[in-house]
């Protein structure tokens, strides 16, 4: 990050510090001097097993916190979680972060998620700060801080237990903007960068970690006319150097000279553009809309943990309501390309039609129905498709769930019915090794609550069939659960019991049995505690026989 932007950033905290000065002056004195609110939960899980070789630890814990403090009606959230799930790292799970505002000043401390777009900067976690400004109708953003590079922090088998030593990933953007909800304009920058000078870095290059270095520009549009036609866009431009170290190939000494204060450019970088556009009219009893997206090849935005590229997307979509809307009936089609640049050997094409009807009515009846149709094929990228290995499938699903609840003074019911089905099938003739199966599932259920005793009672039915061209199973299953709460409302004890039988290719493969039993006590208005064990055992005959038994404490407390 350059001088400049360090600046800028600074004259922004500066200005924050002295905009919640300036209003000490009038409303703080409105203001109650301190206030602190939130929460705070504790937890810890047990687990036994009679498998020979278990997949989880036998105890773990977890610490959560969501505290907020207000000075002079200045909101600072804060929130952490400690555990000892250490996922990739050679250290416990932690958060710490606060995002303190007062009006329209807001600013962004340590781990933080902020948003630009769904093609830069999206659910990217950063170790940093920010602020941001929503003065009226205009709104600015601006942050710098650490990244994770959790795709280089794997542990590598060639180092054993020991974690990849990686280059520090730190980056900044802004993001600027002026409208209200009938019209508004965006622009994002965003800049990620891998220090190559990193300290500590051991040879990680014949690992394929490389130092890479990301350029994001990002616009986007929303506009209502007429409180009926909605118009949105989004494009991004991305510039990827997918290995700073990398030599400079073809490119002349001048090219390299004009970009090198902005992002390192040589034989590695790419550029690749993103975006969609939407058109939507809402009518009286309905809505129509249209829908345009194109990812290129190669596009990728270090501010985003992953994302899908080299396709476009067309999308048609309505609905339609009858009956003071108790019927409505929407619709989806769409049809998705891949291989842009023709550099694939064969293009994927896709249709997916969804359709959906629903019915609601005032003496509680409610029904819905819904069908979905994939169809997937291939024709020739830049080599020809032999029709021995082509690509043809059909994906189809449908589903009907129905459910009536009836109340009286001092009781209430309610029974729902689900009935699904899927199907896959493939296409090509010649094709050996056929993936066609079939799926079908369906519950009954129903439940009573008591209101003058507080208990209530459910019970339910399931059945699940699988059937593919080497193997069928079947299930069939009961349930049973009921819920109490004595002592003045304060403990709530939770009882539940299942059984399942299992058929595989029409042989008996045993019964599977679960129980759980959960009380919940809330000591007082701010302090609750939570207990809950559960077994499962399945005595199953093909497949492998186990029982499983978990257990999990936790106390939270509010203030």
């Amino acid at each position: 990050m350059n001088t400049h932007t360090k600046i800028v950033l600074l004259v922004l905290c500066f200005a924050f510090f002295n905009k919640v000065q300036a209003q000490n002056v009038g409303g703080f004195k409105k203001q109650k001097p301190f206030e602190f609110t939130g929460s705070f939960s504790i937890g810890a899980s047990f687990y036994g097993t009679s498998k020979e070789n278990s997949t989880r630890a036998p105890s773990s814990y977890v610490l959560n916190g969501t505290p907020t403090m207000a000075i002079y009606g200045i909101q600072i959230p804060l929130s952490f979680a400690y555990s000892d799930k250490q996922l990739s790292y050679a250290k416990p799970f932690q958060r710490y972060g606060a995002s303190p505002y007062y009006k329209w000043v807001k600013l962004h401390l340590g781990h933080r998620n902020l948003n630009f777009s769904q093609y830069s900067l999206a659910g990217q976690t950063f170790l940093g700060a920010g602020v941001e400004l929503t003065p009226g109708k205009f709104n600015f953003l601006a942050f710098y801080g650490k990244f994770e590079n959790i795709f280089a922090t794997r542990d590598p088998f060639e180092l054993g237990g020991l974690p990849l030593e990686t280059y520090d990933r730190k980056g900044y953007g802004v993001k600027m903007g002026y409208g209200d909800e009938k019209a508004s304009f965006d622009l994002s920058f965003l800049k990620v960068e891998d220090q190559s000078e990193s300290s500590g870095i051991i040879a990680i290059d014949t690992l394929g970690v490389r130092p890479k270095e990301n350029i994001v520009i990002s616009p986007s549009i929303h506009f209502i006319f007429f409180e009926k036609l909605s118009i949105e866009g989004t494009i991004a431009a991305s510039v990827l150097t997918h290995n700073k170290n990398a030599s400079a190939g073809i490119l002349d000494d001048d090219t390299i000279d004009k970009f090198s204060s902005i992002i390192a450019v040589n034989q590695s970088t790419k550029l690749a553009l993103a975006g969609d556009a939407s058109a939507n009219i809402n009518l009286e009893k309905g809505s129509f809309g249209v829908k345009y997206q194109r990812i290129e090849p190669l596009y990728e935005s270090l501010g985003l943990y992953g994302i899908t590229n080299d396709f476009e997307n067309y999308t048609i979509n309505g609905e339609v309501s009858f009956f003071k809307k108790r019927v409505r009936v929407s619709v989806s089609q769409g049809y998705q390309k891949n291989n842009l640049t023709k550099i694939r050997q064969v293009t994927d094409l896709r249709k997916i039609g969804s359709y959906n009807v629903s019915l609601s009515l005032e003496n509680g009846l409610n029904v819905n129905a819904q069908y979905a149709n994939f169809q997937n094929n291939q024709e020739a990228g830049y080599v020809e498709v032999n029709d021995t290995i082509r690509l043809a499938l059909v994906s189809k699903n449908g589903s009907i769930s129905s459910s009536y609840r009836w109340k009286q003074k001092k009781k209430e019911q309610s029974v729902s019915l689900f009935v699904g089905a899927q199907n896959f099938k493939d296409l090509n003739p010649l094709n050996n090794l056929s993936f066609d199966n079939q799926n079908m599932n369906g519950s009954l259920n129903y439940r009573i609550n008591m209101k003058p005793l507080y208990f209530s009672i459910r019970g339910g039915l399931t059945y699940t069939a699988h059937e593919s061209n080497t193997r069928q199973t079947n299930r069939y299953g009961i349930s049973i659960g009921a819920s109490k709460k004595v002592f003045d409302e304060r403990l709530q004890v939770k009882l539940g019991f299942s059984l399942q039988k299992s058929e595989v290719d029409k042989l008996n493969d045993g019964f599977v049995y679960r129980g759980h039993v959960g009380l919940s006590q809330q000591l007082n208005d701010k302090n609750t505690i939570a207990l809950r064990a559960s077994i499962i055992d399945r005595n199953s005959i093909i497949k492998e026989a186990y029982t499983d038994y978990r257990a999990r404490f936790s106390y939270s407390f509010r203030f």
